[in-house]
């Protein structure tokens, strides 16, 4: 390999573990991901470690064996699970999903690796369901399952999706919307809301690192500002680390008591008064 290849290139190392290969395998799980054209999948996982490229034989009799760069799977691998990518045989994008999931110990990232390949408009939630369903028998399905259920084809980023499960999960507030349109009553656009609480009037966002500059931010204040101005409540996470391995849930106190004084069509709104609440009709609406 020439000095000027980088290795640590997501493609590169696909390739040159598919050049372990023999004639019936095919490069699976994150691997297979990324060459369909879903850009988070890069062989990391959340603390920047390098993930093994998922190298699927089959039952070719191939003398593969797992190490440290490549991981060998010797489960069933029929022909219409198997597409060509740019020269390489690969695992169509619902066996390779299907597959990523199952490697991943934290549930919440295979949460995460389904909403990213949804993001890439390569599996819908429906082609999943009905993978997993079909492969119910296999190890470790059961994770699909459940992270399949948590899932959401709107979500835009992997930062969208686990604040979304701290909001649902830990903090135990209702099923958010996502990406959702939110409209005044006479149809102008407030704005695009990360999640939202119909009921409660809750706006939740994500600000990455970008969203602390100045101009950035100067934007966001404005957005808060709006919707804030029809009656919308609105709590954001600022570039804070939202992956969770175990532990004791982070659950917002704030956050949850929004939701639980909230009642229907009215938002819970801090009244400066040393924290009691009051509340105010939203006019505001979901876009269909």
């Amino acid at each position: 390999m020439p000095a000027s290849v980088d290795s640590e290139v997501p493609e590169q190392r696909v390739l040159e573990q598919s050049m372990r290969l023999g004639r019936g395998g095919a490069v699976s799980g994150w691997g297979s991901c990324r060459l369909q054209g879903a850009a988070y999948f890069d062989g990391r996982d959340p603390t920047g470690r390098r993930r093994p490229v998922l190298l699927a034989v089959g039952s070719t009799g191939d003398k593969l064996r797992s190490d440290d760069q490549a991981r060998v799977s010797r489960e069933p691998l029929p022909e219409q699970d198997i597409v060509l990518r740019v020269g390489i045989r690969c695992t169509t994008p619902q066996r390779a999903l299907f597959d990523d999931m199952r490697q991943l110990r934290d549930w919440r990232e295979g949460v995460v690796a389904f909403d990213m390949m949804a993001a890439a408009g390569e599996v819908s939630l429906a082609q999943m369901l009905a993978f997993a369903g079909q492969h119910s028998r296999w190890r470790r399905s059961r994770r699909v399952m459940l992270a399949l259920r948590l899932g959401d084809e709107r979500s835009r980023s992997p930062a969208e999706t686990r604040m979304r499960l701290v909001w649902q999960v830990d903090a135990g507030l209702p099923r958010p919307l996502v990406n959702q349109e939110i409209f005044t009553l006479d149809g102008r656009l407030i704005g695009v809301a990360d999640l939202f609480d119909p009921v409660a009037g809750l706006v939740g966002e994500y600000d990455g690192a970008d969203h602390l500059r100045v101009v950035r931010r100067s934007r966001d204040m404005f957005r808060e500002e709006a919707f804030r101005r029809v009656g919308l409540e609105y709590v954001d996470a600022v570039s804070c680390p939202l992956r969770r391995t175990g532990g004791p849930p982070v659950v917002d106190p704030a956050a949850t008591g929004l939701a639980e004084g909230a009642v229907l069509g009215r938002a819970a709104v801090p009244a400066g008064d040393g924290g009691s609440r009051r509340t105010r009709p939203v006019d505001a609406s979901c876009g269909t």
